[in-house]
């Protein structure tokens, strides 16, 4: 398995304070190397007397820098790209060919990464064929026009877990557009890409590797990304300005985007500064009875961006609707299941690792001696121990407080990972039903205490 160091990659054009914020947040988050792009040579000034850290690099991305610049597949392009998708994509492959760490997550300077975990003890975890781990995003929403120094104070965010579509219905006009759950940015996230894979599309949030036996994405159910996509009033106003002028070109911007720019400029044309404060509060600020109902419809839900992390991985056993929990046999190379009250101090649990809390792809390992085993489907569906660094990438679905695990066997059929009363385990089952209901839920020496 990797070490787990990693590389945050951002290419910026924003107010010294935002800048500041985001090297500082990625210097607590014990990132590796922190690489920040000033796409605005103007930020040539900026004072960077403050950054005596080996780990950060600041680049002025000046006519020099851009001079200096070869064409580089998937890219393909020489000196300086003229859209800001191409400036990004040329920022990460520099990184990705200069670097030396495991992972690099490419970000603009308002996303920034929260973790339930050490970040390098997630990414220590994943198995070697997954080349993206994926942060979902959460967007930030404010309860009065916040200042600078504000921006990143917020604890409310829009809730890209669920789907709101009564409340997005109700809350915001229509010429919004906002039927991509109330998001303005991109609600699916960026997320870490594995820097030793060659990139056969490029893309922020779903580059295609070169490498296609690999997973191209597994969304990380203990990562997120939050999105100060509003910021001030001032800087979202400059930035439609930027975009509808053309001053800013974007060539990956959304049909939901687009309306909504066109939007921001009747409103802007026919009614000023006035008229694009008015849709800046519609979109962004929630206070009083608004807010009360975003909270209670789980439309916002609250984070902390300085919350204390856990430094040690906390691993999700399986568990039966009937009290059982699967164990692996080494002996024979097999899982079986064992009423957690006789668990002894030698079992050796099969631990599962998923997706977002509803549905997705999750795979199966065990730990012995601190050596990591993958758990593969065997030809009659039982659950067989392997020893390489490849996951199998199983389905699952989650009914209110129980998973059920699936995958297609050779036949095309689904099959539901079933546990029988004799300790018996693997993929029989055509339907879910009482011996199919599973618990994920993290394992601790509790459960040997009898």
């Amino acid at each position: 398995m990797n070490a787990g160091t990693w590389a945050v990659v951002s290419t910026v054009r924003a107010p010294q304070f935002m800048v500041d914020f985001f090297i500082n947040h990625y210097r607590n988050q014990h990132a590796n190397e922190i690489h920040v792009f000033l796409d605005d040579p103007d930020c040539a000034d900026f004072d960077c007397s403050l950054l005596n850290d080996s780990r950060v690099n600041i680049y002025i991305c000046d006519e020099k820098f851009w001079n200096s610049r070869e064409s580089k597949y998937p890219l393909m392009i020489k000196g300086r790209p003229e859209n800001v998708e191409g400036r990004q994509f040329s920022n990460y492959l520099k990184v990705q060919e200069d670097s030396t760490v495991d992972w690099i997550l490419n970000v603009d300077v308002d996303e920034i990464l929260i973790s339930k975990y050490l970040v390098a003890a997630i990414l220590r975890e994943i198995p070697e064929n997954i080349f993206m781990i994926g942060a979902r995003t959460l967007e930030a929403v404010y309860q009065d026009f916040p200042r600078l120094e504000d921006i990143f104070s917020t604890k409310l965010f829009k809730n890209t877990y669920t789907k709101n579509v009564e409340f997005v219905n109700k809350e915001f006009s229509r010429n919004l557009n906002a039927n991509a759950n109330g998001f303005w940015g991109h609600r699916h996230g960026k997320g870490f890409f594995r820097r030793t894979e060659a990139i056969r599309k490029l893309s922020c949030h779903y580059p295609t590797p070169l490498n296609n036996s690999l997973l191209p994405k597994f969304q990380h159910k203990d990562i997120e990304l939050l999105h100060f996509e509003c910021m001030t009033f001032e800087l979202f106003h400059e930035k439609r300005l930027r975009r509808i002028t053309g001053q800013s070109l974007t060539t990956r911007i959304s049909a939901n985007n687009k309306t909504r720019l066109e939007y921001f400029k009747e409103v802007y044309e026919k009614y000023g500064l006035e008229g694009s404060k008015k849709l800046y509060k519609e979109m962004n600020i929630f206070s009083g009875n608004r807010l009360d109902l975003a909270i209670n419809s789980n439309f916002l839900v609250s984070k902390d961006i300085n919350y204390r992390l856990n430094e040690d991985y906390k691993h999700n056993g399986i568990f039966s609707y009937h009290n059982s929990i699967i164990i692996m046999n080494f002996e024979k190379r097999l899982a079986e299941a064992k009423n957690v009250s006789a668990l002894e101090v030698n079992d050796c649990p099969v631990f599962v690792d998923y997706e977002l809390p509803q549905t997705g792809y999750a795979y199966l390992y065990c730990i012995l001696n601190k050596k990591k085993y993958f758990i593969h489907p065997g030809q009659k569906g039982e659950l067989v121990l392997y020893e390489n660094n490849n996951a199998y990438f199983y389905k699952y679905v989650k009914n209110k407080e129980f998973f059920s695990l699936f995958f297609i066997n050779a036949l095309e059929q689904e099959k539901f990972l079933s546990i029988k009363p004799k300790g018996e385990v693997g993929f029989w089952a055509n339907v879910c039903k009482a011996w199919e209901k599973l618990t994920f839920k993290v394992y601790e020496k509790r459960y040997l205490l009898r």
